[in-house]
């Protein structure tokens, strides 16, 4: 299902948002529960107890608070939280790009548009997703706006400046995905990007609203109709 439409001229770079994006958010969560864990539990059976429980939690709706609650359930609950988050945030996640991504990446590459990536959030943390993806393979700029500071994180124009004049591409040549309409839409809608929001199911942001701004052209419900549609922007 697609909702919405752009016209301009024909597209030349597909600049995405990383979580819940390329990486369903849902995946990292899962292998950060692992390794917090194997953390606090150094018997593997144990461990593997805590990160059911921590993951039923989480597919419960309880997204805050699991790292508190790891603890008091171990019976540690004086301890602080800190080096939980650090061992959450460091570790080298355990997840992959599914086929639908890695073969709209390859068919986009090989068609000659450029791809990036731009992505909020802890540094380390970026930086492990895109080592455990790979996406330095998949794609031809990354930029992880934590390096330059949270001013810099989204909504902030910065980085999506820097990919169009790195390329030298303008408005509609260039088309951001992403899925928070809070932040992702506002910074490319004002340059004149194509823009495009993911809506699927599990999506940590999927009830945030768009403010004045802040609102996708399109719409789209699964990883085939963005590449439909983007397979479409090419040929205008």
């Amino acid at each position: 299902m697609v909702s919405g439409g752009a016209q301009g001229a024909s597209l030349k770079a597909v600049v995405f948002d990383l979580d819940d994006t390329l990486l369903p958010e849902w995946q990292y969560v899962r292998s950060a529960y692992g390794a917090v864990a194997r953390h606090v539990y150094r018997d593997p059976p144990r461990a593997q107890e805590a990160r059911d429980w921590l993951w039923s939690r989480f597919l419960r709706g309880e997204h805050s608070g699991a790292l508190n609650a790891l603890l008091e359930r171990a019976g540690r609950g004086e301890e602080e939280v800190g080096p939980l988050l650090e061992v959450y945030r460091a570790h080298l996640p355990a997840v992959r790009l599914n086929a639908g991504v890695r073969r709209t990446l390859s068919d986009l590459r090989g068609a000659g548009l450029k791809l990036g990536v731009i992505s909020d959030g802890p540094l380390i943390t970026q930086q492990r997703k895109v080592e455990a993806l790979g996406l330095g393979d998949w794609v031809d700029e990354i930029r992880l706006t934590d390096a330059w500071g949270r001013d810099y994180w989204k909504p902030h124009a910065r980085a999506y400046q820097d990919l169009s004049e790195r390329w030298g591409l303008t408005g509609p040549e260039l088309a951001y995905v992403g899925d928070n309409l809070a932040k992702d839409f506002i910074a490319p809608q004002a340059l004149g990007w194509r823009t495009v929001c993911l809506r699927r199911r599990r999506q940590v942001h999927a009830a945030r609203r768009a403010g004045p701004g802040g609102a996708a052209q399109v719409t789209v419900h699964s990883w085939a109709a963005l590449d439909a549609l983007l397979r479409s922007w090419q040929g205008e």
